[in-house]
């Protein structure tokens, strides 16, 4: 790739690229990068729909917190299936409130392992109303107790 073609400018997110230069030799180039530059505006747009979306879906009794972040990570029933050695079946009940309500704290236990979440984020959602808030989840050596910190 050549100079020229390689430049973006995008100080957010920045690259070492290796280039030909306009002399034919070859070397470091510092730039911007293109799909961060282009795209990740996009992503996070469509990534807090999804949040809102689930969100407003589990409010109205439609999915369950395990639902919710199925679509949240972008997995399949399958594959959730696999990581939590839960049977499609029994997951496909654990994705709906009533479901949900049913299900083993061990089969909990598994979902929250796969999402990386603490148990206690399978029961509520925290949503910060000030743009910038930081939430924190501290896990403890109990499974079943996470503290909450909010900055």
């Amino acid at each position: 790739m050549k100079e020229n073609d390689a430049r973006v400018d995008y100080d957010l997110h920045q690259l070492l690229l290796y280039v030909e230069k306009e002399d034919g030799t070859y070397g470091p180039l510092q730039t911007g990068a293109f799909a961060a530059k282009n795209y990740l505006g996009d992503y996070r747009e469509k990534h807090a729909h999804i949040i809102n979306e689930g969100i407003e879906k589990m409010k109205k009794g439609e999915i369950s917190p395990v639902g919710y972040y199925l679509e949240f990570f972008g997995m399949t029933v399958a594959d959730l299936a696999v990581r939590a050695a839960v049977p499609v079946g029994k997951l496909k009940r654990h994705l709906t409130p009533v479901g949900f309500a049913g299900a083993s704290l061990d089969a909990l236990r598994r979902y929250a392992e796969v999402f990386d979440l603490p148990l206690a984020n399978l029961f509520a959602v925290i949503v910060p109303k000030k743009e910038g808030t930081i939430v924190t989840a501290q896990r403890t050596c109990n499974p079943l107790f996470t503290i909450i910190e909010i900055d």
